[in-house]
């Protein structure tokens, strides 16, 4: 974990983390595969806890991404083990990803798959597909590697994530010797493969179809290093930025009352904001403003680099 807590890793963090998530220890360990299961488990639960308390400690804030064991395929552990990684963190920050690359992932059956993740998602933690794919490639007992030799059932996990609302990310953009597998021929938006077409610009799995932009590029992207979360959304209150300084103005005929927190649950300030008056917000590099409206409460998350 030294690798991750450099100072010159850690401003990087810092300056990007509006931005970044940090799976700090691809496909870690066997636990489905192991033989003895439950003292697998729990040795891959202790391994990621001193990771991530070392990462907190050394004060990296921003969300971590943690894979399922053997090789990212074992959702039903994730199930397992995800309240107690979600518990030690102290920021409660922590993502949980799936690979669904390997063609032996549930057997590459579509219904399997679909009842591995309701399974999983009965468990209330964030999820995410990690990794997806048409094509494998396969090993033999003398090393030897055959590109693309397995083609998996990539479209029904992209449907699957579609009904459940899952986020995913498709492997890979370029430089895959596997080159059909590559989303683009040149590592631009602009040439876009075959599979890329269909990971892009599907209809109804598609990115384009699917996803929605940050809040940070909603903002203005890069010439905005900020983010604020749903901005968009009909609330009695406006999120903005001067000169990076986070603010909030009452659009509200009535009183607001505003509470302030940091990332950890922490009270930072109690006001009351009366029609039209704006006020800057705490100083912190990500906080939470609750705001209540007679009856209704509303929340929105914001992040700053500069604090």
């Amino acid at each position: 974990m030294t690798w991750y807590t450099t100072p010159a890793r850690l401003a990087i963090f810092a300056k990007y983390q509006h931005s970044l998530i940090i799976d700090f220890a691809n496909e870690l360990g066997f636990v489905n595969w192991a033989g003895n299961t439950a003292t697998a488990q729990q040795a891959y639960i202790t391994a990621y806890d001193s990771a991530i308390h070392v990462m907190r400690r050394a004060g990296v804030m921003i969300p971590l991404m943690i894979d399922a064991p053997d090789c990212g395929t074992s959702i039903d552990i994730l199930g397992n083990v995800a309240s107690d990684i979600i518990s030690s963190d102290p920021l409660h920050n922590i993502i949980f990803s799936t690979h669904t690359y390997w063609y032996g992932y549930a057997n590459n059956d579509s219904m399997t798959m679909l009842n591995d993740f309701t399974a999983a998602l009965s468990h209330d933690f964030p999820l995410i597909v990690g990794e997806v794919s048409k094509y494998q490639d396969s090993v033999d007992n003398s090393g030897n590697t055959y590109y693309c030799h397995y083609i998996d059932d990539y479209t029904a996990v992209l449907n699957i994530c579609k009904i459940y609302n899952i986020g995913w990310l498709a492997w890979s953009w370029d430089n895959d010797l596997c080159t059909v597998r590559q989303i683009s021929t040149d590592g631009t938006y602009a040439n876009l493969s075959t599979l890329g077409q269909d990971i892009v610009n599907n209809p109804s799995y598609g990115i384009t179809a699917t996803s929605k932009l940050t809040s940070f590029l909603k903002n203005g992207a890069c010439a905005n290093p900020n983010g604020i979360e749903s901005i968009s959304e009909q609330k009695p209150y406006l999120l903005y930025y001067v000169n990076d300084a986070a603010y909030i103005r009452s659009m509200s005929t009535e009183p607001l009352t505003l509470n302030e927190y940091d990332m950890i649950g922490r009270l930072l300030e109690k006001a009351e904001l009366q029609p039209g008056q704006a006020t800057p917000l705490a100083k912190t590099c990500m906080g939470i403003v609750q705001v209540t409206s007679g009856s209704q409460q509303y929340v929105s998350r914001y992040t700053s680099i500069t604090h």
